[in-house]
């Protein structure tokens, strides 16, 4: 999460407006944008996912126990808004920061940088009916800061950013579902501290790394690394997704000037850097960012908004 502190929602905004440059004709309207989740008892949603199909949220928070004490957890929202349902809380979750679901929106992956015995972190999964959380074994130790959930070769994998605990480097890396074997997609100096994770079809990922108080976008393919967008903000987790045609990159983001919210939106055929902030631009605390598999259905968090964080749904 950012640092700024909360506030206020823009009353009367309905939707996300581009603010710079000015949109030409051709550039596809503006998404709407609404609440899905602001309760208390859920306070300070760090990430959300929207199911396959785009009709449930689920969302990493601090829940609120009966005895009033605040746990780490996993939650669950209908899209268009309603009273949350708790999935699970506390141990073996410590830390989550990030949230995705499997392609059949049967379970959900979590990246927890505190999880585990030496809590240095870890990938989490759940069934979306079973609230009981298991720790994907190889990813212990590995910090991991963003993850999303893709084919490739005809497999299901989870990517993750992180640290690989052996050599100390920073990257991207991927596993199956069912644990195993950590594969290290990129690594090295070209990282500095990696956060939200994006996937297209063809094998390209692309990662928000954090550096210095700026933020870039890296693009990995094959094993070459190069950057998207440069000098940034973000808030933390960094949010990032790719809309379902691939041409276009949402990262949710924090305005170097004014501090507030931003959505920095990248035409990847062009490189054109714009920016969404109608309905956002007051608040201070951007989080992460995902789409839904099967539609261009975006769930967003903002961990400070209207006092005790919201989860939104963006619709194109």
């Amino acid at each position: 999460m950012d640092s700024g502190a909360g506030s206020q929602s823009d009353a009367g905004e309905t939707g996300l407006r581009r603010t710079e440059p000015t949109r030409s004709t051709d550039e596809p309207a503006a998404p709407t944008i609404h609440a899905a989740a602001h309760d208390e008892r859920t306070r300070s949603p760090a990430d959300a996912t929207p199911s396959p199909d785009g009709t449930r949220v689920y969302y990493v928070a601090l829940g609120r126990d009966d005895t009033g004490e605040d746990r780490p957890g996993v939650f669950s929202v209908a899209a268009d808004g309603g009273a949350p349902q708790t999935l699970a809380s506390g141990a073996p979750f410590a830390y989550p920061v990030n949230i995705a679901t499997s392609l059949d929106g049967q379970q959900l992956f979590v990246a927890d940088r505190a999880a585990g015995d030496r809590a240095q972190g870890a990938l989490l999964a759940l069934g979306v009916d079973n609230g009981t959380a298991q720790i994907i074994d190889g990813t212990q130790n590995y910090r991991p800061g963003g993850l999303t959930v893709r084919t490739f070769e005809g497999r299901e994998q989870v990517l993750f950013s992180g640290i690989d605990p052996e050599r100390g480097s920073a990257g991207l890396f991927a596993i199956a579902p069912t644990g195993g074997a950590v594969q290290t997609l990129a690594s090295g100096d070209a990282f500095h501290e990696p956060s939200g994770v994006a996937a297209a079809t063809d094998g390209t990922a692309y990662v928000v790394d954090i550096a210095d108080g700026s933020a870039q976008v890296l693009r990995v393919r094959r094993d070459r690394v190069e950057p998207v967008l440069t000098a940034i903000g973000v808030g933390f987790p960094a949010g990032i997704a790719l809309t379902r045609d691939e041409k276009t990159l949402l990262v949710s983001g924090i305005d170097v000037t004014t501090r507030h919210d931003v959505v920095h939106v990248v035409d990847l055929a062009s490189g054109r850097h714009s920016q969404w902030t109608q309905g956002i631009s007051a608040f201070a605390e951007a989080a992460g960012l995902h789409r839904a598999h099967d539609r261009d259905v975006f769930a967003w968090a903002d961990s400070q908004a209207d006092r005790s964080g919201t989860v939104y749904v963006l619709e194109p």
